[in-house]
């Protein structure tokens, strides 16, 4: 523009002096002189709004590009200017603070020379198949202070041809936050573990036993050790379900119904659904959800089958089957090894995996089971718990459960007779008197009974409603005199007393084979 503008003005004086001869002085015209000198303060007064204009300009670029100076070099991320030899070209001042000095007073210094062995051909493959065009790298860098884990992002460098721009951010604090998260979460596992010993002692030490075989089967199939460490942790929370289990199906001492068999198959899904919520616990939710599942398909929840259920399931399962058989039960004795095993073998592509069940036939054959593993109650809090089952409500005596549960158990101590006072007709004393009048009545012979026996630590039983059972360490004989206060015409007292030891186990659970 001030070009064009000055060639017009040269083009305008020229024309004047052309017209008017030689003698400038005496042939300028006043009003020509005005023109021209018009002319030029305009032109002056463009030129200096357009030196002006240009020393604005001058200055924001100045200032812009301080700016971006201080953006880059004072950023709280590293970044790194790489040429197209991988060159460091320039660094800022964060990204100048992780490495040693010794690296950066070099001129042109290759920015391999700051990685890590392990990594460069990590890097060499990021950058040559353009990978950082879609995905961050992690590698190590080698740190003043050590190796330390960076997350490298990279784009294109706009000014520079083939040129880029690495972004290094630190994680080795994410790397410590994800370590103290471990650390948490396996506090988290354990207390819910320990939860569930509280729920219930039996699933507590079963849960750790079976974690433990589960982890031997899955190291002698040769499973990464991420993955062996996640089967433990599942078989330490695969009862958590349980939790939420009333206490009266939970704690049954006998064999459960069908209804309450499928209460308690849900616990699996119940586990599944407490633990799938948090993120931490979404394998191990999984792990858990299928392990009561068969190969034939005939398991629970989803009935699936053989391949359909995920590896570390079926593992579980055959850990879970053979814990729980060599354990002593409150209904069933425990097995042997070698008979838990064999049974193992028998069920193979039935219940349980045929190649599992081979692995945990070698790891298992030399495991020592303690003796007293079992289901009995062990501690004043348990006991109260099992109470609920072992006492009758009417009377407070022992009840037919708590008998099932020692004749099962065989655990009969220093008790030596058992002996049984039975009701006859009492049902017609009810519909004769009423139900107010027959509790009454049962009552009184519960007295009657505690009076007799309570004291010298006998063990009583109401069983089947007008049925009673002392186990007494002694021959002591019940003397039908102490009743008399009850005699009525319809209720008739009869007594049998038997040595136990006399006597086939499965008669003691039948008293009309007593003979009464």
């Amino acid at each position: 523009m001030l070009e064009q503008n000055n060639l017009e003005l040269r083009k305008k004086a020229y024309e004047i002096i052309q017209r008017k001869g030689s003698d400038i002085s005496l042939k300028f015209e006043n009003s020509d002189l005005k023109t021209l000198l018009h002319e030029l303060d305009v032109y002056q007064a463009e030129l200096e709004a357009q030196n002006e204009e240009l020393r604005d300009k001058e200055a924001k670029l100045y200032n812009s590009q301080l700016e971006y100076e201080s953006l880059f070099m004072d950023a709280t991320m590293g970044f790194v200017l790489l040429d197209n030899k991988l060159e460091i070209q320039n660094i800022n001042n964060m990204a100048r603070a992780y490495f040693a000095y010794r690296f950066l007073n070099e001129k042109n210094k290759m920015f391999i020379s700051l990685i890590a062995r392990n990594g460069i051909e990590s890097f060499f493959n990021w950058i040559d198949k353009k990978e950082y065009l879609k995905k961050h790298l992690e590698i190590d860098l080698l740190c003043d202070s050590g190796a330390k884990s960076f997350r490298l992002d990279a784009k294109p460098y706009l000014l520079k041809d083939k040129w880029i721009v690495l972004t290094l951010e630190n994680i080795e604090n994410e790397k410590l936050f994800a370590l103290k998260r471990l650390e948490n979460y396996k506090a988290v596992l354990y207390t819910l573990a320990d939860l569930i010993e509280k729920r219930d002692p039996y699933t507590a030490g079963h849960s750790k036993r079976v974690a433990t075989y589960a982890k031997k089967i899955a190291n002698k199939m040769h499973l990464p050790k991420e993955k062996c460490d996640m089967i433990y942790e599942a078989g330490i929370l695969h009862d958590i379900g349980k939790i939420v289990i009333p206490d009266s199906i939970l704690l049954k001492p006998s064999r459960l119904n069908d209804n309450e068999f499928k209460i308690i198959k849900q616990h699996s899904s119940i586990g599944y659904e407490l633990l799938s919520k948090v993120n931490d616990f979404n394998e191990i939710a999984n792990i858990i959800h299928f392990h009561h599942e068969r190969v034939d398909g005939l398991g629970y929840p989803k009935g699936l089958k053989s391949n359909e259920i995920p590896l570390e399931s079926k593992i579980l399962a055959v850990a879970d089957a053979f814990d729980s058989m060599t354990t002593n039960r409150i209904y069933e004795k425990r097995r042997s090894v070698h008979d838990a095993l064999e049974e193992l073998n028998d069920y193979k592509n039935i219940m349980y995996d045929s190649n599992i069940v081979d692995v945990a036939i070698e790891v298992l054959s030399k495991e020592k089971i303690e003796e007293d593993i079992s289901q009995n109650p062990i501690s004043q809090m348990e006991s109260a718990r099992f109470s609920y089952f072992y006492n009758d409500q009417l009377t407070h005596l022992y009840n037919i459960n708590y008998l099932d549960f020692i004749i099962n158990q065989r655990i009969f101590g220093e008790y030596n007779y058992f002996h049984v006072l039975s009701l006859k007709n009492f049902s017609e004393y009810n519909k004769k008197f009423g139900w107010i009048e027959g509790d009454r009545y049962l009552k009184n012979v519960a007295t009657i009974l505690k009076d007799l026996f309570l004291d010298s630590d006998n063990l009583i039983f109401r069983v089947f409603g007008d049925d009673f059972v002392v186990l007494t360490k002694d021959k002591n004989t019940i003397d039908l005199e102490n009743f008399s206060i009850l005699d009525d015409e319809i209720v008739k007292i009869k007594l049998v007393s038997h040595f136990i030891v006399d006597l086939d186990i499965h008669i003691l659970k039948d008293i009309d084979k007593l003979g009464i």
